[in-house]
């Protein structure tokens, strides 16, 4: 079957009381047929109502919807808010939900994913009422699919139970049991967490088993992705994805079961909501800006600005935002209310007191699926503002065509040269899917002027030893060029290489060719000891920069004592972190600031994503040309004061000892 990126269908709607006849007869009447039980008439509805639940109903002007909407309008009564007639203020009433436009895209979207063969990712602002959405599909296939299975997977049970999915198909469970004719028995087995539509008879003092036998399950993972395995189901949901431990292996387990061959037998949906908090959430998004690495049908990215790349189902806030703000016939009014929205982030953005409280109500109330994601632990840099420069860069060719990919070598007269890449490999996004080649290039936006001169470039570099990895580790180098009168461009990143070729002598020798066709030292994170041992042996020691001096201003007492690099600890991590959002927020003139000079699509990801528990290669790689920079800036400005004091004191630049010269220091 074609495997096509699908474009959502999301429309205008007109009488949509239509979809949900059934529904509108029992809140006049009570019941939802007139026709006595068991007589041909009530047998006619039934069926004709369980045909429109499994397989959809058209209406008479052409315009339809699927079974899982059907029945989620007319058989599930949910939680939703009206305006009391009397107070005239809004209450939570119980009742069968209204026709909703991006309902009816979620919907048809699920439809398409199972017409594909493929899976589905959502992710989704919250508050929008799809625990009781998914709660309706489960009981859909409950009470019309005899001996299915279906599987609600969560990383703890209260996701499930308490105010969860499995509460809410419950509840189900009950009105349609006393309302239909679809009811069923649960005499083997009628659980918290399993409930199996089936009686139990005698026949000859043997107990058996009878009926529909189909099955809802709840399954709780926690620490253990393996409870996935060998559960094949109709439908298996992973609810609150965002919060799952070993989300992906989970997914991966799971989708063994319901695939074999080309042929899938189950749909699998993850769903998750903007703003979770910690390091659990990078599974799902991983799988929602990747579906197509995990089975997932790929969705055009209408959401994120520029954005090139196909991704899972996203739901935004501005989106069946509230009665007020939906038309009588469920269509919603989005311009109104993502002016309200926006109208409340002024709010909080005048008001907060940190960072954290902005990030987490974008992210709750989102508009991209960028903003779903925004990390919201341990990431201190201005998220937004790179967000609004990344798109800039990919909707701006004349800045894309800066950029050159290539390699370098070693010409006829042992000058390095450069030579432009035909088939460009180097890597362009952070998340790098499984068929990726890692082995990255060389990308530069600027060459090296002639001749330069020492300390005009220098280099920050997060290595790695090992030639095989089992984690996405990769190494990465940063050229940067600092400050120079005659030169309209500086202190901006020039250079970068990021990958992990076949070996790791490999990556080292374009490291150290990069270095020398720039003549730039580099500071590098001197755990792995693979690098300098190389450049030893090439009698390029020189390369690499000493261990700053500036440490010890972080650290009072470092027990690790090298002569070169840098041994990164959470001190000097956090120290780093400050100096790169010091360096992003820098005002460069014009309204720019030092991120804009920032050209490199994949750096700008990881800033955005970046937490204390990720790998976050050329974050560590960029932090190390910061921290440089910083270790040269002070040596500059004591060695400018050094000057000064000898031109006042001593014009005749005689030598001074450090002791005497401390008796002036306080005037000074």
């Amino acid at each position: 079957m074609q495997e096509d990126v699908y474009t959502l269908d999301i429309r205008k709607f007109k009488n949509t009381d239509k979809f949900r006849e059934a529904s509108i007869h029992f809140e006049k009447y009570g019941y939802y047929t007139s026709a006595p039980r068991g007589t041909t008439a009530y047998y006619e509805y039934w069926d004709e109502e369980t045909r429109r639940c499994l397989y959809g109903y058209e209406a008479k002007d052409g315009e339809s919807v699927t079974g899982y909407h059907y029945f989620y309008l007319n058989y599930c009564k949910i939680s939703k808010s009206e305006i009391d007639p009397i107070t005239s203020k809004p209450v939570k009433i119980m009742g069968f939900p209204k026709f909703y436009d991006y309902d009816y895209t979620f919907f048809k979207t699920v439809e398409e994913a199972e017409r594909q063969g493929k899976h589905l990712c959502v992710l989704k602002a919250r508050r929008k009422g799809y625990s009781y959405k998914i709660s309706a599909m489960l009981i859909r296939n409950y009470y019309l699919i005899p001996a299915s299975n279906s599987f609600a997977y969560a990383s703890e049970k209260e996701f499930l139970i308490k105010d969860g999915i499995l509460t809410k198909a419950w509840d189900y469970l009950d009105f349609v049991d006393e309302n239909t004719a679809w009811s069923k028995k649960r005499q083997k087995v009628d659980q918290i967490m399993h409930k199996r539509a089936s009686y139990v008879y005698d026949i000859d003092g043997v107990k058996t088993e009878g009926g529909f036998k189909s099955n809802i399950v709840g399954v709780t993972l926690k620490n253990d992705p393996q409870k996935a395995r060998g559960k094949a189901g109709k439908l298996i949901i992973f609810e609150e994805a965002g919060k799952f431990q070993n989300l992906k292996v989970a997914w991966n387990i799971a989708k063994s079961s319901v695939e074999q061959g080309s042929d899938v037998f189950g749909l699998m949906i993850c769903f998750g909501t903007g703003g979770t908090v910690g390091s659990d959430f990078e599974g799902l998004r991983d799988i929602f800006y990747e579906p197509g690495g995990y089975g997932c049908l790929k969705i055009k990215n209408i959401w994120d600005e520029g954005a090139q790349e196909p991704c899972g189902f996203f739901v935004p806030d501005y989106y069946n935002y509230g009665n007020e703000y939906m038309d009588s016939e469920g269509n919603s009014l989005a311009s109104k209310a993502m002016k309200v929205e926006l109208d409340k982030r002024r709010d909080i953005i005048s008001t907060a007191t940190d960072r954290s409280t902005i990030d987490r109500h974008i992210a709750e109330h989102c508009f991209t699926g960028q903003e779903a994601t925004l990390q919201l632990t341990g990431n201190i840099f201005p998220k937004e503002e790179i967000k609004k420069h990344l798109a800039y860069i990919r909707n701006t060719q004349s800045i894309r065509n800066q950029k050159q990919v290539g390699r370098l070598y070693y010409d006829d007269n042992g000058l390095l040269s450069w030579e432009p890449s035909e088939k460009p490999k180097d890597l362009t996004k952070y998340r790098l899917d499984k068929e990726t080649d890692r082995s990255g290039e060389i990308v530069i936006w600027e060459h090296p002027i002639d001749n330069p001169p020492y300390g005009l470039y220098i280099s920050g570099i997060d290595p790695y030893d090992h030639d095989k990895s089992q984690t996405d580790s990769l190494g990465s180098t940063f050229i940067y060029k600092r400050f120079q009168d005659f030169e309209s461009y500086y202190d901006m990143i020039v250079a970068e290489y990021t990958g992990r070729p076949e070996t790791a002598d490999d990556y080292y020798e374009n490291v150290m060719k990069l270095l020398k066709y720039y003549n730039a030292k580099a500071l590098y994170e001197n755990e792995k000891k693979g690098l300098f041992q190389y450049l030893t042996t090439k009698n390029c020691e020189y390369l690499l920069a000493d261990q700053p001096d500036i440490i010890s201003d972080i650290i009072q007492v470092s027990k690790v004592q090298r002569k070169k690099g840098i041994h990164m600890n959470q001190q000097i991590k956090d120290w780093g972190e400050i100096k790169i959002k010091e360096y992003l927020l820098e005002d460069r003139g014009d309204g720019k600031l030092g991120l804009h000079t920032i050209l490199s699509e994949p750096l700008l990801e990881e800033l955005m994503l970046y937490n204390d528990k990720g790998n976050f290669d050329r974050v560590m790689s960029f932090m190390m040309v910061i921290i440089y920079r910083q270790e040269l800036h002070k040596v500059h400005i004591k060695n400018k004061e050094e000057e000064v004091f000898n031109n006042l004191i001593f014009p005749d630049g005689v030598y001074i000892e450090n002791s005497y010269k401390n008796l002036y220091e306080d005037e000074y």
